[in-house]
């Protein structure tokens, strides 16, 4: 049997405040330390959202720890990822994995 995924690489989670989160993985559970980051439309010019250019804005959190990064993604403007947000909450958005084949 051929072996797709190399390695597990990423827990994506959406939240409604990414300083809150950082600040509780932190103080409750010990997970630190993390790059916060603001995702301006500067660095992501030409994005789209429903076929249509948008200016995307979200506050990204990112920790590398027990052999993964931890994303943390705050959506500020309309997206996939506000979508998500306000249609099930704060949680899990997606596993990401290398992989060892790209076709």
């Amino acid at each position: 049997m051929k072996k797709y995924f190399e390695k597990f690489f990423q827990i994506g989670i959406i939240v409604d405040d990414v300083n809150a989160y950082v600040k509780r993985y932190e103080e409750d559970f010990g997970i630190g330390p993390w790059e916060i980051l603001d995702f301006t439309p500067a660095l992501m010019e030409g994005m789209t959202v429903n076929g249509e250019v948008k200016d995307l804005r979200m506050k990204i959190a990112f920790c590398r720890s027990f052999g993964a990064e931890l994303e943390l993604i705050q959506p500020v403007s309309e997206s996939i990822y506000m979508d998500w947000l306000n249609q099930h909450g704060p949680g899990l958005h997606h596993l990401a994995f290398v992989l060892n084949d790209y076709e």
